[in-house]
């Protein structure tokens, strides 16, 4: 059995341009969604651009004094310390 390394320089090795186009075209209009990666990548540095903003007016990202802990884990901390 080949690597995939291997099987795919054997593909492109061996397959014309016409068809690699054609194959090109089959992919990208089944899995192409999303925005372009130029385009993520813009998004990418606006949003931390927004965020070191943030952090410059509240001294942290907001979301970063969010409380996660579960309320059953606290709960349980609660009938622990019942029993002790």
């Amino acid at each position: 059995m080949k690597r995939l390394s291997e099987e795919l320089l054997e593909y492109f090795s061996n397959t014309s341009e016409e068809q690699l186009q054609k194959d090109w075209e089959a992919i990208h209009s089944k899995y192409a969604y999303g925005p372009e990666i130029n385009q993520f990548i813009e998004e990418c540095e606006k949003n931390a651009l927004h965020n070191e903003i943030v952090a410059g007016i509240y001294g942290s990202h907001p979301t970063s004094r969010v409380n996660v802990e579960s309320p059953i884990s606290q709960d349980l901390a609660q009938v622990n310390c019942l029993r002790s």
